[in-house]
């Protein structure tokens, strides 16, 4: 092989830099857009896991037949290594440990999973709730493929929102299968928008999560932990909407709507969740980076909870709509808000086109 092929393997291994959210961050080992590729297509993933097995016996690197048969099971490779730091490893546990400190209470034979499921299971380690540590020992047989997303090639699978999409792709694509929980909700956004919140919540109060629960255990420890993470927040009555807020527009147009009033403060915030049981106090640092907007809402005997947001061209856009306990939203309340909101967006680009003119 030439140098550049030692150095990246054909080019199949780079240094991929991500700007996320102004914070830039650098991953390495396999390609983005080639484990995408490896993913989607059989004839070049069983293409490359041979071109690993074939080099892993002519330069006597056994890891690299351990990579190839990682691919050909998994249609990807994670572990976020260079190709020359995988080349000075000589057992799949070396391959671990260059990037996880190895965690005592859970007993892994690394020659009896392939590279991806000990790498997945060690990241998602520390929010695991450890007497669900023989689900997550299990993965070798279940596997971890259908759990996967594109996501986590892009970014890797280290951050806390990939490890969410996992455990997400694990209750919806396998542990609720049989449910259907989506038949619970009115939308789909809904369910998975609460299921987000009961990961980062718990995430937030440093407890564990479970693997093991029910749809319906789901549903009552969401609003367990849900109260529990506004009962530790401090709430001072300080306002946390901007003065140029970007949702100023569609508030003063909604005020003729009657009985509804924005949350602008913590304690409305909180007093929103304790009295809708729902988890909307979550959604406080959203509100005050001007991401969404919260409105209470008292329609034909309806108590409702509604989040707008604003998309990419400017329109102001209906993002949830909860009736107390969670419950849905009559469709006469929720027709009501979508015309009323047609009418406002379309407002707004009418006067958007006049100041142009002017």
């Amino acid at each position: 092989m030439t140098y550049d092929d030692e150095k990246t393997f054909f080019g199949l291994f780079s240094q991929l830099q991500v700007n996320n959210e102004d914070k830039q961050q650098k991953f390495r080992g396999i390609n983005y857009f080639v484990n995408k590729y490896l993913y989607v297509n059989s004839e070049f993933r069983n293409f490359i896991s041979q071109l690993f097995t074939y080099f892993g016996e002519e330069l006597n690197k056994p890891i690299l037949k351990d990579v190839g048969k990682t691919i050909l099971k998994n249609g990807c490779f994670l572990p976020e290594l260079s190709y020359q730091e995988l080349l000075l490893c000589h057992t799949p546990k070396e391959v671990i440990k260059k990037h996880i400190k190895l965690e005592d209470g859970i007993n892994l034979n690394f020659n009896k999973y392939d590279l991806n499921t000990s790498w997945v299971i060690l990241k998602m380690l520390p929010y695991i709730d450890e007497r669900n540590y023989n689900i997550l020992l299990n993965f070798y047989k279940i596997g971890i493929t259908n759990f996967l997303s594109f996501s986590m090639f892009f970014e890797g699978f280290n951050e806390i929102k990939t490890i969410l999409l996992f455990v997400k792709n694990y209750y919806f694509r396998n542990a609720w299968i049989k449910t259907n929980p989506f038949k619970f909700y009115y939308s789909r956004y809904y369910l998975l928008q609460d299921f987000d919140d009961y990961f980062y919540q718990s995430v937030n109060l440093n407890y564990k999560v479970r693997l093991d629960l029910t749809f319906m255990k789901f549903l009552q420890l969401h609003d367990e932990i849900s109260r529990t993470y506004r009962n530790k927040s401090n709430v001072n009555f300080v306002k946390i909407i901007k003065d140029n807020s970007k949702f100023n527009f569609l508030e003063n147009q909604l005020l003729s709507t009657t009985n509804i009033k924005r949350i602008k403060t913590d304690t409305d915030l909180y007093e929103e969740g304790e009295n809708q049981y729902n988890c909307v106090f979550s959604r406080l640092d959203e509100i005050v980076n001007d991401k969404i907007a919260i409105f209470h809402w008292y329609f034909n005997n309806e108590s409702i909870t509604i989040q707008f947001s604003k998309s990419q061209n400017g329109e102001f856009c209906l993002d949830e709509m909860r009736a107390k306990y969670n419950k849905n939203c009559t469709m006469e309340s929720i027709e009501h808000i979508n015309r009323r909101l047609k009418d406002i967006n379309s407002m707004q680009k009418n006067l958007n086109k006049f100041e142009k003119i002017e």
